[in-house]
């Protein structure tokens, strides 16, 4: 257990107090002053700092974050615009089902009209109309 006494003396002891740099001397919140080992190679910032940094990230996500917003209301646009025209073509067909629904009915309930055209189609003074 003294071996590790010993040990932990002579770290302590490559290290004194006048080594240390004082707290005036920390130059306020800069980084590359650091009282750690100067073998370890740590970023230490202020929180102005951070915050500043963080401003640049905020900018560059807000150009990203309105990019993608422009895109969603121009696909919202593109949405609308052809849902518009979809429901128009819907209507279309529908009354043009309708029609063709009709037709079907009236020449399924009317089969002497189709023969009885047919048989005066060759007679030139044979008016038609409908």
């Amino acid at each position: 257990m003294s071996s590790r006494r010993d040990s932990i003396g002579a770290t302590i002891g490559k290290r004194s107090i006048a080594t240390l740099a004082p707290l005036s001397a920390m130059g306020g919140n800069n980084p590359s002053v650091d009282l750690r080992d100067p073998s370890r190679n740590t970023n230490r910032y202020s929180v102005t700092q951070l915050y500043s940094m963080a401003a640049e990230n905020d900018t560059e996500i807000e150009d990203e974050l309105a990019r993608a917003q422009k895109r969603l209301r121009d696909l919202k646009t593109k949405i609308s615009s052809q849902s518009k025209k979809n429901f128009v073509l819907e209507r279309d067909v529908r009354y043009l089902d309708s029609r063709i629904a009709l037709l079907i009915q009236n020449a399924s309930h009317h089969p002497a009209l189709s023969r009885y055209t047919c048989t005066h189609q060759s007679d030139p003074n044979f008016l038609f109309f409908f």
